[in-house]
């Protein structure tokens, strides 16, 4: 057995190469669980929004080990009481002239929103207080 091998290991690669490589994984792992928590906590906060989550409980959606999003089974009866609220906000925004139009990448686009317009100044002192 060379050197840099160890065995098990298949020549060619040394233990460093496979020990980035796991790194490499668990970081790529982290980094797709911290993203998928900021979902959660954003379709959380949605939800409540929109009175879901006084139906339904506020740990209904979860986060298992794979890192995916996933909802906990509702008994019968909040099931039914999630259609009939699920119906009450389709019938308040089904006359609104500015729903917003689903995305696919990147956001909510809403129709019939004007250009926000900052116009910056600088090399001015901020207000005081007197």
């Amino acid at each position: 057995m060379s050197e840099g091998n160890v065995e098990g290991v298949p020549d060619g690669e040394n233990l460093e190469e496979l020990v980035l490589a796991d790194l490499a994984a668990i970081v790529d792992q982290e980094h797709l669980r911290l993203r998928r928590e900021r979902q959660l906590r954003r379709l959380g906060r949605a939800l409540q929004r929109l009175g879901i989550t006084g139906i339904t409980g506020g740990s209904w959606i979860v986060l298992d080990e794979e890192a995916e999003i996933s909802f906990n089974p509702i008994r019968a009866d909040r099931f039914i009481m999630l259609i009939a609220h699920l119906e009450d906000l389709a019938d308040l925004i089904k006359d609104q002239k500015q729903v917003p139009a689903p995305v696919t990448v990147g956001g909510v686009h809403i129709h019939h929103v004007e250009q926000l317009q900052i116009n910056f100044v600088f090399g001015t002192q901020p207000p005081t207080t007197s």
